[in-house]
């Protein structure tokens, strides 16, 4: 009974985190003793990015079960997203402990978690004990790579060449949930909105291009949601720590917005109601930019993107806010449904962007607007970054292996005069899809990613990226 309860809560994580968050704390109330439950409860909590309350719950499992290795290693995991580094290595040492080499994911963890902390030596020391009982182990061999200590990078790079793209898959998967814990202001929607703000109020009269719309951020700037002039515009409201198209409503006026019963860890954003349509429908573009390396920085976008296309066609009626299908391009969010039949002589509901424009949709001058745009958006993330000064966080413990490269998921609506915004930035963009469209698609970022990565010299790689300024 508790097994089958637990499995349906979980069965909702990936299309209703909220709902399934809500199903796990009840189930703990009725089954206090249940360690799983607390498990799983903290990695919904982890999930939604509340690493605290993630952490509270993962303290009560590990008193229940007091040497799980999972319950230590979930610990570890989020004392880092807390920036709680030394926290996190105490528990990736007890995990490790635990363990006595027979996992090699514990031993990287354990590796770059040292590095993290400044102690590089002892970091590739470990690895290069990894690389020893693990010889086959494409991630060991992988983060010795990525150390560059010589005595393990050249060995490393000759087996790196010969992975199957499921080992590409896995490796690609672990280093982006691995990632530094400074780039969640970035996936978080109401602290990027606050780092554009006060960007924003820094670069008054310097012209700057602006790629982000008018956002209110609840409920902190209620009072000027509440004094806005342009109460009948289209707005839109988010939850912060949501995706996939989880939480999003469409209103035509700002009081609706206010009178919803519990706005917290929202953001209101002004709608782009004159978006760039394909065959009368919206679509959006997720592209990829590549972090390389935080010193010296190196940062690349991939030249080839993802497009989202809403299966029904654009209206801006009433009655048709509230629809998912019509105002999300987003596959979880309209159920995967694809309209072949409804999109003439488009390839299918999701496309790439190379394939967008070979069908001669667009002309000539209308797709360079689109690449100069998806450039502009590029190049300002990376400037919100360098102005927020994530990368300086890290500038004292950035040695190699402290991080693997990261890529993140830009997320891009287009108007119909052409003009890029950002809906919003990806930190964990989905690289896997159950549909061919997106496993094809996917896949070739995949490997054009691991190849930028890997190469020693870049030129074989960089006619997929483009370097950004």
């Amino acid at each position: 009974m508790e097994e089958d309860e637990l499995k349906q809560a979980l069965s909702l994580l990936e299309r209703d985190k909220q709902r399934a968050n809500s199903l796990l704390k009840g189930f703990v109330e009725r089954y206090p003793d249940n360690w799983k439950g607390f498990l799983c409860l903290a990695g919904s909590e982890s999930i939604l990015q509340n690493y605290e309350n993630a952490v509270h719950y993962l303290h009560i499992a590990l008193y229940l079960n007091p040497d799980n290795s999972n319950i230590l290693r979930n610990l570890a995991y989020c004392y880092r997203q807390l920036g709680q580094l030394s926290l996190g290595y105490f528990y990736y040492q007890k995990t490790f402990d635990l363990n006595k080499w027979q996992d090699p994911e514990i031993a990287v963890l354990l590796a770059s978690s040292l590095c993290e902390l400044g102690h590089h030596q002892q970091g590739c020391e470990l690895l290069k004990q990894a690389q020893e009982k693990f010889q086959r182990s494409p991630l060991v061999n992988f983060y010795c790579f990525l150390a560059s200590d010589s005595s393990t990078a050249s060995s490393a790079y000759s087996r790196l060449t010969q992975y199957s793209l499921s080992e590409i898959d896995y490796l690609v998967s672990f280093s982006m949930k691995h990632d530094a814990p400074f780039y969640q202001e970035l996936d978080n929607k109401s602290s990027l909105s606050k780092l554009i703000k006060t960007y924003r109020k820094f670069n008054q009269g310097n012209h700057a291009q602006d790629f982000y719309p008018l956002t209110f951020i609840l409920p902190e700037d209620l009072e000027d949601l509440q004094h806005h002039p342009s109460q009948s515009d289209y707005w839109i409201i988010k939850h912060s720590n949501l995706s996939g198209g989880q939480g999003l409503k469409v209103f035509n006026n700002l009081s609706d917005c206010q009178s919803l019963p519990d706005y917290n860890q929202t953001v209101v954003q002004k709608y782009i109601s004159n978006p760039l349509l394909l065959e009368n429908r919206k679509f959006n573009i997720r592209a990829y930019i590549v972090i390389l390396s935080l010193h010296p920085f190196r940062a690349f976008l991939w030249q080839d993107a993802l497009i989202f296309i809403a299966p029904e066609i654009f209206t801006l009626d009433t009655e048709a806010l509230g629809s998912e299908t019509i105002h999300i391009a987003n596959l979880l969010a309209s159920g995967g449904k694809i309209h072949h039949s409804k999109l003439k002589h488009l390839p299918g509901h999701l496309l790439s962007l190379k394939s967008l424009f070979s069908i001669g949709y667009f002309d000539s001058n209308q797709i360079n607007s689109i690449k100069t745009g998806l450039e502009q958006v590029g190049a300002y993330i990376l400037n919100l970054m360098r102005f927020s000064c994530i990368f300086d966080h890290a500038s004292a413990l950035a040695q190699p292996g402290s991080y693997p490269p990261k890529f993140l998921g830009l997320d891009i609506i287009f108007d119909d005069m052409f003009h890029p915004w950002i809906l919003e930035v990806e930190r964990y963009p989905g690289v896997g899809g159950v549909f061919p469209e997106t496993k094809k698609i996917n896949n070739c970022f995949k490997q054009d990613y691991f190849s930028l990565i890997t190469q020693p010299n870049f030129d074989q790689a960089r006619h997929s990226f483009l370097e950004l300024e």
